[in-house]
C-alpha cells in the first residue's frame, strides 16, 4: 500500500457524516492526527499543532489525538470546531471567547480538562455522549451562553462546577458521575438531570453575595526600655549584696512584676473585647437582611429518576425546587437544607409534579398519575421529617392525602373518613379551621334541636346543653328533652370528642412544625 494510493487521509466517522482531507504521512494513509486509528496510539499532534491550526482557523478536529497537554489562554476564536470522536491528553482553558458552536461529541479526556478565568461560548457546546476520564474543573466565570449539552456523558473522576454560568438549562441527562460531584451556585437558570446516576459523594452548594468588612485593629504589647534597664539595675544589686540594697531590689522586683501582670490583664482584656465585637458584627452578618442568597439550584429543573447510589453522601442546600419535576427519584438519607418547596397554586409546600400535572393533563391520562404522585409526596414526606423540616413535611402529607382521596369514587371524595378528615381539620394539620369545624357542628346541633322540638326560645341554654354534650359533661341535656332528641343528643356526644382530638392533634402538630 503505497502513499501514492491514499494521497489524503482515509480517517471517515463511522456513521460516514465526515471524511478527512488531510494529506497522509506515509504509506498507511492516515495523516498524522489520526495515525492512532492504525494502531500508533503513541503518535498524534501536540499544542503547537493545534495552536496552528487555530491561526489558520481550521476547525476541523474530528477524530483527532492530542498527545500532550493542551494549554490555550487568551485566545477569540471566532469560526466553528468539529471535536467530535477527538483524543485530548488533557485540556486547560483560560480567558477564552468562543464565537461559534463547539461540537465534542464521543470525545475522550485523560488527565484533565479545566476552563477557567472566563472562558466563554457564545453559541452551542456539545458534549454529547463524551469520556470525561479526568478531574473536570469549570469555574471562576466560565459562561455557556448557548445551550449546554452533556447527555450520556461520563463523568470518571472528580467534577467541580464553580459559579459557573449557564444562560440555559444545561442537559446532563443519563449521564454517569462515578467520583465526587460538587456545584456551587452553578444551575441558577434551570437544569436537566433526568436518569443520571450518582456514585459517589453529591453536593448543591448555595452561596452568599456579600462584602465582609472588618477593621484592622493591632493590639500592641510593649516592654518598655525603662523596665529593662530597671531589671538590669536590680540584678547588679543584688550581687552587690546589703540588707537596704536586697530590699530595694525586692520592692524593685515586686513592681516590676505587678507592672507586668497589669499589662498582660489589660492585653487580654483588649484581646477578649475585640474578640467580641469580631463575632457580634459575625452574627450581626449572618442576620443581615440585606446579605442575600444564592440559591444551588433554580429555575426549571428537570431531576426525574435521579439515582444516589450513597443517599448518605449527598447534600442538597438552598436547591428552588418551586418548579422541579422530581418524579421517580428517591431522597432515603439525601440532606435536605434550605430547600424551597412553596407552590403558589396550592398555597402551600409541594412538588412541582403536582402543580404540572393539573396545567398539563385531564380526564383520565390525569387519573392514571395520581397514584405516582401519592407516593412522591408519601416519600418526600418522610424524607423532610427525616431532615427536621416539618412545616414542609405537614404540607407533603396534605398533598399524599388529597391524592389519596382523588383516587376514591364520586361518593368517597365527599362522604368517606378521609373527606370528612379534610373537612373538618384539613388532616389535623389547620388549628384554626378545627376549631371553626367545631363551632359549625355545635351550629348544626343547635339547629337539629330547634327543628325537632319546634322551639325557639332557650337559645343560649341549647348552645351550653351542646356545648356540655360534645364535652362529655354529665349534666348535659340541661332542657332534658326526651324522644328523638335524645338521639340526637348521643350522635353528637360522639363527635364532639372527636373534632375536639382534632383541634389537640392540630394544635400539636403546628407546633411541631414550627
Amino acid at each position: 500500500m503505497s502513499q501514492d494510493e491514499y494521497p489524503t487521509c482515509r480517517y471517515e466517522t463511522p456513521d460516514g457524516s465526515f471524511k478527512c482531507s488531510r494529506v497522509s504521512q506515509d504509506d498507511r494513509g492516515y495523516c498524522t492526527g489520526h495515525l492512532h486509528v492504525d494502531g500508533f496510539d503513541g503518535t498524534g499532534l501536540d499544542q503547537a499543532a493545534l495552536e496552528e491550526m487555530i491561526e489558520k482557523k481550521d476547525g476541523t478536529w474530528t477524530g483527532l489525538q492530542f498527545i500532550s497537554e493542551v494549554k490555550l489562554d487568551d485566545l477569540k476564536i471566532d469560526f466553528p470546531i468539529d471535536a467530535r470522536r477527538t483524543k485530548f491528553h488533557g485540556l486547560e482553558l483560560s480567558k477564552i471567547l468562543l464565537k461559534e458552536e463547539i461540537n465534542f461529541s464521543d470525545a475522550s479526556f485523560k488527565n484533565k480538562i479545566i476552563f477557567r478565568d472566563k472562558v466563554i461560548f457564545c453559541e452551542s457546546a456539545i458534549f454529547l455522549n463524551v469520556n470525561f476520564n479526568c478531574v473536570v474543573t469549570f469555574e471562576n466565570g466560565t459562561s455557556f451562553e448557548g445551550v449546554a449539552d452533556f447527555r450520556k456523558a461520563v463523568f470518571t473522576g472528580y467534577v467541580q462546577f464553580s459559579h459557573v454560568n449557564f444562560c440555559h438549562p444545561p442537559k446532563f441527562d443519563a449521564c454517569a458521575f462515578e467520583d465526587d460531584f460538587l456545584a456551587k451556585s452553578s444551575f441558577l437558570n434551570g437544569c436537566s438531570f433526568s436518569g443520571t446516576v450518582f456514585h459517589e459523594a453529591v453536593k448543591f452548594l448555595g452561596n452568599r453575595s456579600h462584602v465582609l468588612v472588618v477593621d484592622s485593629a493591632t493590639i500592641h504589647v510593649h516592654t518598655g526600655q525603662g523596665e529593662l534597664n530597671q531589671k538590669e539595675e536590680s540584678n547588679k544589686t543584688l550581687l552587690q549584696g546589703g540588707g537596704a540594697k536586697l530590699r530595694e531590689s525586692i520592692i524593685s522586683l515586686k513592681n516590676l512584676f505587678i507592672g507586668i501582670k497589669k499589662k498582660t490583664q489589660n492585653y487580654f482584656k483588649a484581646l477578649i473585647s475585640r474578640t467580641k465585637k469580631i463575632s457580634t458584627r459575625v452574627a450581626n452578618f449572618i442576620n443581615d437582611p440585606s446579605v442575600e442568597f444564592i440559591s444551588s439550584m433554580s429555575g426549571k429543573i428537570y431531576f426525574e429518576d435521579v439515582k444516589f447510589l450513597k443517599p448518605e453522601k449527598v447534600w442538597i442546600e438552598r436547591a428552588d425546587f418551586r418548579k422541579a419535576l422530581v418524579k421517580g427519584t428517591y431522597f432515603n438519607g439525601v440532606s435536605l437544607v434550605g430547600v424551597n418547596w412553596e407552590q403558589e397554586k396550592l398555597g402551600r409546600n409541594g412538588i412541582y409534579d403536582d402543580v404540572f400535572l393539573m396545567e398539563s393533563f385531564s380526564g383520565k391520562s390525569r387519573e392514571f398519575v395520581y397514584p405516582v404522585i401519592e407516593s412522591q409526596y408519601r416519600h418526600l414526606r418522610t424524607v423532610l421529617e427525616n431532615n427536621k423540616d416539618f412545616l414542609a413535611a405537614s404540607d407533603f402529607y396534605i398533598g399524599e392525602m388529597d391524592y389519596r382521596l382523588r383516587q376514591k369514587g364520586i361518593l368517597g371524595r365527599f362522604f368517606s373518613i378521609s373527606a370528612f378528615y379534610n373537612y373538618l381539620s384539613r388532616y389535623a394539620t389547620r388549628p384554626l379551621r378545627a376549631i371553626f369545624a367545631y363551632f359549625v357542628l355545635l351550629g348544626i346541633y343547635i339547629t337539629l334541636s330547634i327543628l325537632i322540638t319546634g322551639d325557639f326560645v332557650c337559645l343560649w341554654e341549647r348552645a351550653y346543653s351542646g356545648l356540655s354534650l360534645m364535652t362529655l359533661k354529665a349534666s348535659s341535656n340541661t332542657l332534658e328533652f326526651d324522644g328523638p332528641h335524645k338521639w340526637l343528643d348521643l350522635a353528637f356526644r360522639i363527635i364532639g370528642p372527636f373534632q375536639i382530638a382534632l383541634i389537640a392533634l392540630s394544635i400539636r402538630n403546628q407546633v411541631k412544625r414550627n
